[in-house]
């Protein structure tokens, strides 16, 4: 059992581990946690939480959120993964389930959520597209 916002739940997940990280090819697919994610050439478009575009290149691998992540934001600045998790109301047990994408280290990705504006191709330049399978 677990309080989450004032209110006790059972929590399946409460001793879960959480998935290893799983390198990602383009093209290819890995499964972590429930989760499928598809990394595959083709054209950036606009991002979405479920489909984002990066350049090609680079070594991608899907893990979970590590202290001190942080990703770029549009306006400028940076966020840290496990607040804007928390800010978008995903419950601390369950973070370690949400799949980071990085290349080369930097987290580039957060799957459902948002990506590094830093990190992401121009619309209509070839890039990697990355998205959740459902």
């Amino acid at each position: 059992m677990v309080r989450e916002g004032g209110v006790i739940r059972v929590a399946p997940f409460a001793t879960a581990d959480a998935p290893d990280p799983a390198e990602l090819a383009s093209p290819g697919e890995v499964l972590f946690g429930e989760l499928r994610l598809r990394a595959r050439p083709g054209t950036a478009g606009h991002p979405e939480p479920d489909r984002v575009a990066i350049p090609a290149g680079g070594v991608l691998r899907v893990r979970s959120p590590q202290p001190g992540d942080r990703i770029a934001l549009p306006d400028g600045g940076r966020a840290r993964v496990g607040r804007m998790l928390a800010d978008r109301g995903v419950p601390a047990r369950l973070r370690p389930f949400v799949p980071v994408v990085e290349r080369d280290g930097r987290p580039v990705w957060v799957a459902g959520h948002r990506a590094d504006a830093a990190e992401l191709a121009a619309p209509g330049e070839p890039a990697t597209v990355l998205e959740v399978v459902r």
